[in-house]
């Protein structure tokens, strides 16, 4: 019976992670100072007055996603303050309102005739794509955006990273190599970063530029490390008064070695919210830029005011955590824990460095190739899976790598996917090794149904229209 038990909690992380995964300045005279990433506890949101509109201001009317899947209201109507006086005072001044404007095109960013739709009231136009438009997700592929607008002193280039809909795109973010920045992260960053350079090599010669980069989860982490990359380099000439980045729920990604605080990148995060947390600080990776944090205690009531149809899952405390944040602590801390090394006469650097490249050894693989499957293989074929697996007439194929090559090849021979072989020999030995080393720790937490309607809050709390409500009432303080 135990180790049934220990199955089927395996067999609910891996849901819980798919689920997660369907709603993720040149010209600096000095050199980026490294700085003490230790997260630091941001003003609390609450009531306080809202400054007055900019003369100038337009309204814009835009369309929030509903995550939660509301079938009577699949998206929200808001109404967003936007003027292009924002871009004659310093990036590193907080603009709420620019950012609640970029955070609904990172919302719309999938759908490029909602996008264009939201943009254009402001008289922006959309003026590159990426080609990964027109194909299918996978692994590989990267939804990213330029549009344009052209001012009497200046052009505006917003650079928007698609962080919806992306499906196989999930496996780049559980990719995060053994050392160094996130590889998955990097490796997309490195694609907007060279588009944007020849962009603007051939666009924008002897003009001044605003440039503005903005994401939501997957596309947020993306913006995160372009921000990152431009005001490294030169190849880009824009001041860093001018660079204007705002992100939204956006993974870890960058070395601890490697991270600034630069005062002009703001992400928007939640600290009760799963997603955000997925590559834990652990393993020396983290946000560039300045963090502001937008959980609050009262979220029911602050998205029941948003709209009274939203129900999150509630949430139910334990001897082992009292919050959001302390349950997501709990859960990593199983996989955490099964990568520790032998901390004797290393840094602590060290030792999370090395532990970082144990989670690769030990799980990385595995995690990729069952989120693409997740999404390549016929839906027929995904619930057959569920119901063996969830229901229990196979769970005990998982305990061993030869018995869990047979049944995954089995899967995968029947629906027609192709694969390579050592791959999945591969994924099989951290499969079985990963139910053996972490689900034993997660019993109590997955197997308990109040304990998993509290986890799925956390990922509640990455829906667009759950962060919306929350950054709406948010109050921030300098």
């Amino acid at each position: 019976m135990k180790k049934k038990v220990l199955l089927l909690t395996a067999a609910c992380l891996f849901s819980l992670l798919v689920n997660a995964c369907d709603s993720s300045a040149g010209g600096n005279d000095n050199p980026p100072t490294p700085i003490d990433p230790t997260p630091t506890p941001g003003p609390e949101p609450g009531p306080g007055p809202e400054p007055e509109p900019e003369p100038g201001t337009i309204k814009i009317n835009a369309k929030i996603l509903g995550g939660t899947f509301n079938p009577d209201k699949p998206y929200y109507d808001v109404t967003i303050n936007y003027a292009d006086t924002y871009f004659d005072k310093s990036s590193a001044i907080f603009n709420k309102d620019l950012a609640t404007l970029l955070m609904a095109c990172s919302f719309t960013s999938n759908d490029l005739d909602e996008y264009n739709s939201l943009l254009g009231q402001a008289d922006y136009s959309l003026t590159y794509k990426s080609s990964d438009y027109e194909v299918e997700p996978t692994q590989d592929t990267l939804g990213y955006t330029f549009s344009k607008k052209s001012l009497e002193n200046k052009d505006i280039i917003l650079v928007c990273v698609r962080g919806i809909n992306y499906k196989s795109e999930f496996a780049n973010n559980m990719e995060i190599g053994e050392s160094g920045n996130h590889v998955g992260f990097e490796r997309s960053t490195n694609r907007v970063y060279n588009d944007l350079v020849s962009y603007i090599n051939e666009n924008e010669q002897n003009k001044d530029v605003s440039l503005i980069l903005t994401g939501y989860s997957r596309g947020g982490c993306v913006a995160n490390m372009l921000a990152d990359k431009i005001m490294k380099n030169e190849d880009i000439k824009v001041e860093k008064n001018d660079l204007y980045t705002y992100t939204f729920m956006a993974p870890r990604a960058i070395h601890k070695s490697n991270v600034v605080a630069y005062p002009n990148v703001f992400n928007i995060v939640n600290s009760g919210e799963l997603v955000t947390s997925i590559v834990p600080a652990d393993y020396n990776l983290y946000r560039c830029g300045i963090d502001l944090d937008i959980y609050s205690k009262d979220a029911d009531e602050i998205v029941k005011g948003f709209d009274d149809k939203i129900t999150l899952h509630p949430f139910t405390s334990s001897s082992d955590y009292k919050n959001e944040e302390e349950i997501i602590r709990y859960v990593l801390k199983a996989v955490v824990d099964s990568t520790k090394v032998d901390e004797t006469g290393k840094s602590e650097d060290e030792i999370k460095d090395e532990m970082r490249k144990n989670f690769c050894d030990y799980y990385q693989t595995a995690m990729m190739f069952m989120i693409r499957a997740f999404y390549t293989l016929k839906p027929e074929t995904v619930e057959k899976i569920k119901n063996d697996i969830l229901g229990g007439s196979k769970i005990f194929d998982l305990l061993s790598e030869d018995t869990t090559y047979t049944l995954l090849k089995g899967y995968l021979d029947e629906d027609g996917m192709e694969y390579d072989d050592a791959e999945l020999r591969v994924v099989s030995k951290q499969l079985s090794n990963f139910v053996m080393k972490v689900g034993i720790s997660l019993v109590g937490v997955l197997m308990s149904d109040s304990a998993k309607d509290s986890l799925l809050r956390t990922i509640d709390f990455h829906y667009p229209e759950i962060t919306y409500s929350l950054f709406a009432n948010y109050q921030y303080q300098a």
